[in-house]
């Protein structure tokens, strides 16, 4: 997301393309993070060029966690 900000948009597109590529390949599903800019890459610029992997902060994987074990 940096570097998004930072005026490089080719660069980040096409590094956020390799890695949607890759995830693909892979099968992800879901991204977790604890960066807050990969966060903001992840969840807010991602979906922009067509990803559509769910993405969780640390926190909100730590929390479903949680919610899933006491119920």
């Amino acid at each position: 997301g940096r570097v998004y900000a930072m005026g490089y948009r080719d660069e980040f597109t096409r590094f956020a393309q390799a890695n949607m590529t890759a995830w693909a390949k892979a099968g992800v599903k879901t991204v977790v993070t604890s960066c807050a800019d990969g966060y903001h890459a992840f969840k807010r610029l991602y979906p922009k060029l067509g990803s559509q992997i769910e993405v969780l902060h640390v926190v909100e994987f730590i929390a479903r966690l949680i919610e899933h074990c006491c119920r």
